[in-house]
């Protein structure tokens, strides 16, 4: 009857927090990829980074919101 948090299914509508790290790790080489293409004045590579950031951060919000205990829905 004790089972483990691993063995144990999330609730549906649940983000397992690996989810949410993937993100944060993602947003972290994608922030500083972003800040090199800057730095070296390559505009659109650094546009498709700097929007690619943007999405990150948009998810991680998303997620992080969704992973809050007592979130109402």
């Amino acid at each position: 009857m004790n089972e483990s948090p691993a063995k144990v299914a999330p609730a549906q509508g649940a983000v397992p927090s690996t989810d949410i790290a993937n993100v944060r790790a993602r947003l972290a080489q994608t922030e500083v990829a972003t800040g090199r293409l800057r730095q070296a004045g390559s505009q659109e590579q650094y546009l498709q980074s700097y929007f690619l950031v943007e999405a990150l951060e948009t998810q991680l919000e998303t997620l992080s919101r969704a992973h809050r205990p007592g979130r109402p829905g």
